[in-house]
């Protein structure tokens, strides 16, 4: 699909990472599908034991499945990897948190930054846990890229091709939601501009996939490794070109 007229000029589209997201997915994409064809939409189906990929194959929505589940970070890889003919990817989550009607606010804020962040309101309705959480990680990830990175575990994002291309396999074996937490601070090590837009926090009833337990341990490792490639210089390599 032709982008927004206030946003850079492309085709854009729009990839779901979804794990047993059946009972919410639908009326997810129900409101995309106003916006963007289904043939510009991915779910990734990250190994559901539900009805994800059926929700999605009803409404005409490409459904990417990978099994065993792998993670977020794997399957948001599969769907960068599947929109390359793509100029820019959205991503938003199959839980209904993202509004896909602020989808065209991220798409025209992409005339100024090559990844665009969906900011949520820390305050409010997001959780105490999730807001102080977020507070901290936020500030470290900015302080690591170097550039202000006001909602760092945002999944409502508009990423470049160009930024894609260049960022992705300078990546390995980063999973989970640790993924999202990298892709952001090479992306400005790399020169990338950053952008925020507001949008509305959305918590009904749905269920995190986020465990801290077991995801604490990979985010203070990211840190460290991070540091150490920022202060380095590591962090701002790019590929080697093609």
């Amino acid at each position: 699909m032709t982008g927004d007229p206030g946003a850079r000029p492309g085709r854009f589209a729009v990839v779901v990472p979804a794990y047993n997201a059946a009972r919410q997915l639908g009326a997810v994409l129900d409101r995309l599908l106003e916006i963007v064809p289904a043939a510009d939409v991915r779910v990734v189906d990250d190994g559901s034991f539900d009805a994800t990929a059926d929700v999605a194959e009803r409404r005409g929505v490409p459904v990417l499945r990978q099994s065993p589940n792998q993670g977020k970070g794997a399957a948001l890889r599969r769907g960068f990897t599947a929109t390359a003919a793509y100029d820019w990817v959205a991503t938003l989550d199959a839980d209904g948190q993202h509004d896909p009607r602020d989808l065209p606010r991220l798409l025209a804020a992409a005339a100024g930054g090559d990844v665009v962040v969906g900011c949520r309101d820390l305050g409010g309705r997001m959780p105490a846990h999730r807001r102080l959480g977020n507070r901290l990680s936020s500030w470290v990830i900015g302080a690591l890229a170097g550039q202000p990175v006001p909602d760092s575990q945002s999944g409502y994002r508009v990423h470049s091709r160009r930024a894609l291309d260049s960022v992705l396999p300078m990546i390995h074996g980063a999973g989970g939601y640790v993924f999202e937490t990298e892709f952001l601070v090479r992306a400005a090590r790399q020169g990338y501009r950053l952008a925020a837009v507001a949008i509305p926090t959305v918590y009904a009833d749905e269920q995190s996939h986020f465990r801290p337990l077991e995801q604490l341990p990979r985010f203070l490792s990211l840190f460290g490794r991070l540091f150490f490639e920022v202060v380095t210089g590591r962090a701002a390599r790019r590929p080697p070109p093609a």
